[in-house]
């Protein structure tokens, strides 16, 4: 007659009998592990590495903190900050070109030091903001407006492997105005400081507005310092992918 079941009936009755109430019992909020300064020290560890699980983060935790906590109350605190785990990416399929582009690279350039890296100019993946797609014009635009000024003092300028960076029109100014270019092998995300400058950043907002202020205010967290131990980081990537044998490597 009421559509409940027997058990939800016989605690009513119960409630009723005993404490004169026929309403649920409210539930008192969980008792707060974290203070302010808890969920910065937690967010910092994640931005520094996001590879970092739930479980090992909660493991660092009551080691430095002293405080006793779950993986499970270690992912609720991180989506309250937006962050949200993802499955890790999986590593590109190389193909026999692949692998053999990959160590031709890196043998031509496994010699070099800290000191030829640090006259690159940074990698062509666009950091600026695009109100449409992206092509080849708006590219070239980019570069005529960057890449000259960014030049001045740094020889040489790496360059990915996108369809719209390997166009005519590109090469054809690239030659003219910067002669010394070089360009990762193909499928070698490992070959690529930017990636992890990319995966510090995290993106959310339910705006567009909301996002660019979230990514600019990220990407200031960026410092010289971690750019430059990326930047340092390249003869040993070049080293690791010579031991590889032109497979995937860690970095």
């Amino acid at each position: 007659m009421v559509n409940l079941s027997a058990s939800t009936a016989q605690h009513i009755i119960e409630g009723f009998i005993h404490e004169n109430r026929v309403k649920d019992k409210g539930r008192s909020a969980p008792n707060k592990i974290f203070n302010a300064s808890d969920e910065r020290y937690i967010v910092r560890k994640i931005k520094a590495n996001p590879k970092l699980s739930a479980p090992k983060l909660a493991t660092k935790v009551q080691h430095e903190l002293a405080k006793s906590c779950s993986a499970k109350t270690v992912r609720r605190l991180l989506r309250a900050h937006n962050f949200n785990g993802r499955v890790p990416r999986k590593k590109p399929l190389l193909s026999k070109r692949h692998q053999q582009s990959r160590l031709a690279f890196a043998k031509e350039h496994v010699c070099k030091k800290s000191e030829f890296w640090n006259t690159v100019v940074p990698y062509s993946d666009e950091s600026k903001f695009i109100e449409r797609i992206m092509d080849k014009s708006m590219y070239l635009t980019i570069l005529k407006n960057n890449l000259l000024q960014s030049a001045e003092k740094l020889f040489q300028f790496y360059q990915g492997n996108d369809p719209k960076h390997k166009s005519g029109l590109v090469q054809s100014w690239l030659i003219w105005h910067c002669p010394h270019l070089m360009s990762p092998p193909a499928q070698s995300p490992d070959m690529n400081v930017i990636e992890n400058l990319w995966a510090l950043i995290q993106t959310f907002g339910n705006t567009k507005d909301d996002l660019k202020k979230a990514l600019l205010e990220e990407w200031q967290l960026i410092t010289p310092d971690i750019t430059q131990k990326l930047i340092d980081s390249m003869p040993t990537r070049l080293q690791a992918l010579v031991e590889a044998q032109r497979y995937h490597t860690k970095h």
